[in-house]
């Protein structure tokens, strides 16, 4: 569950940059990097601080300071998680529509633990397949892409490095067999991404076309 977010400051969505920070009254210059980040965080709507402090990875304190002050700029917020079996998770996500629409992306849906979950396994499926430049939600889903998901939309697809569209599917433990099984039948001759956190209702065996990944 969520139990703390921070948020301060406010945001030009229409220039992208910070305004003056309720912290500090100074306007925060989005670098480079920063601009990096906040176009991939668009990408899947919310990750953990690890991840998002991926593209700081050269920096002495791996991007602690970059992110504090994309807080403070009022580009992001900082919620704090309780993953169950697994402790305290940080995970950032855009502060308001306003700045997610900027970048291109939407508000994570924060509301309940299971959305929380949901939208997490995603965004780590996204970074561990080395995040994919054509990764896409299903709001971003074209008519080709509806018409191969037989009915039953992935929580993403991208393109696999033979060409070949691969489905992204995150369980995050509550899926039945049925379920399971309703899926793979309808996406059967698809290669199939799914992630699933280590202790989950129907584990999903491994099989040729279907990658099973675990958190």
């Amino acid at each position: 569950m969520i139990f703390a977010s921070q948020q301060e400051g406010k945001v030009s969505a229409r220039t992208r940059r910070g305004r003056p920070s309720t912290i500090t009254g100074r306007a925060v210059r989005l670098t480079a990097t920063d601009r990096a980040a906040l176009t991939d965080l668009a990408r899947v709507n919310v990750m953990t601080e690890s991840d998002l402090a991926w593209h700081y990875r050269d920096r002495q304190d791996h991007g602690a300071r970059a992110l504090d002050r994309l807080v403070r700029g009022g580009q992001l917020t900082r919620l704090h998680w309780i993953q169950p079996g697994v402790g305290h998770t940080v995970v950032f996500a855009f502060a308001d529509s306003a700045v997610a629409g900027a970048w291109g992306g939407t508000l994570a849906a924060t509301g309940r633990r299971c959305s929380v979950q949901h939208e997490v396994l995603v965004s780590r499926l996204y970074c561990w397949l080395g995040r994919p430049p054509d990764f896409r939600l299903p709001r971003a889903y074209s008519t080709a892409d509806l018409s191969a998901c037989g009915g039953v939309r992935p929580d993403a697809m991208y393109t696999g490095v033979d060409g070949q569209t691969v489905f992204v599917e995150a369980d995050g433990g509550q899926y039945t067999r049925s379920q399971v099984l309703h899926k793979l039948r309808r996406w059967a001759g698809r290669v199939q991404v799914w992630g699933q956190p280590q202790q989950a209702h129907c584990v999903i065996p491994t099989r040729p076309g279907i990658t099973v990944v675990r958190f």
